[in-house]
């Protein structure tokens, strides 16, 4: 099921977030608006985004969309990527299951943060070196 936007904020992204901490949220372009309310009730600041083209057209009521941006966030003083690793900021990738996000953007996140503890909210499924939270993912 979906939550609306008001429950969303509610949640307490800030307690289980470290100090120095990235954010990155998923935001259907028609949802952007609500997307940078939820990253700013959480304590992060946004910073920059990506966006994943998908192969097919999906749903819109002004435009048919191909795409999804991720947005991201940070809070305190996370570390960026070393010069030169960054990755590109639009990705092409084929859409999975409903609200299912590409592996290569788990690469994406793995590659910057190698590290440093990561968790999935609302994940579909779980992934060896993350926490999840959502009613979808095993032990989440």
């Amino acid at each position: 099921p979906t939550s609306d936007l008001e429950t969303i904020c509610r949640r307490d992204v800030a307690s289980i977030a470290a100090d120095d901490s990235v954010l990155l949220l998923w935001v259907p372009m028609s949802m952007l608006p609500d997307g940078l309310t939820v990253m700013a009730r959480w304590g992060f600041a946004y910073a920059s985004g990506n966006v994943w083209v998908k192969d097919r057209i999906g749903l819109g009521r002004w435009f048919r969309t191909r795409h999804e941006m991720l947005l991201l966030g940070t809070r305190g003083n996370p570390p960026c990527p070393a010069p030169g690793t960054q990755w590109e900021s639009v990705i092409t990738a084929p859409p999975g299951r409903h609200s299912e996000k590409p592996a290569n953007y788990y690469a994406l996140i793995e590659s910057y943060f190698p590290t440093l503890p990561k968790i999935e909210l609302n994940a579909r499924t779980a992934r060896p070196g993350w926490d999840v939270w959502g009613n979808e993912a095993e032990g989440g």
